[in-house]
């Protein structure tokens, strides 16, 4: 985990090749080079800013534990590693976001930080979050954030996600419509 600022002006300093002391952090065997605990952080929302419960965040967040738990158990995808996890509420806000992500970046497992986080669900909390983890250099993954924007790599360079860009999605329904020959197309909601 490193330090850094939260100014426009002021940046990390890259961080050290090597600890000072050229030890190994315990959490990394000698023997293998793979850590045997990855901390992973967890953007899902929870309540919405409202106060109103937000149940498909609930469910996404049900979804990746169950996934956390499954690869813990078995010795076939992940050997002598264990994925630990701190979660923390987005609400679906792009504010709430970005000071979770710092808190994931700077603050997690007592200040061990995340290697990763997974998150947030919607495309504005995911661009703050991501300029979050591009300062903190941590790679972000979202499990539905759909804007274009964040296919800027320049500007979200450790962002990644499940989903594709609504520019892609547009696309493949352009083809549908277009294949089928549809004259009339309804969206409902």
């Amino acid at each position: 985990c490193q330090e850094w600022k939260y100014s426009t002006y002021d940046y990390p300093d890259a961080p050290e090749d090597s600890p000072a002391d050229n030890s190994v952090p315990t959490d990394i065997p000698a023997s293998t080079g793979k850590p045997s605990i990855v901390r992973i952080g967890a953007l899902f929302p929870f309540f919405k800013l409202s106060g109103d419960y937000d149940s498909s965040g609930v469910n996404r967040f049900a979804a990746f534990k169950v996934a956390i738990e499954e690869v813990n158990s078995r010795n076939d995808i992940l050997p002598d590693t264990t994925l630990l996890y701190a979660l923390r509420d987005s609400k679906r806000d792009e504010g709430a976001a970005c000071f979770e992500a710092v808190h994931l970046t700077t603050e997690a497992f007592d200040g061990q930080c995340v290697s990763a986080i997974v998150g947030a669900a919607s495309s504005g909390p995911s661009k703050n979050a991501a300029l979050v983890t591009k300062q903190a250099q941590v790679p972000q993954i979202s499990y539905s954030s759909t804007s274009a924007d964040l296919s800027y790599d320049q500007t979200y360079t450790y962002f990644f996600r499940t989903v594709p860009s609504d520019a892609y999605q547009g696309v493949a329904m352009a083809d549908l419509i277009t294949t089928f020959g549809w004259g009339t197309v309804v969206t409902l909601g």
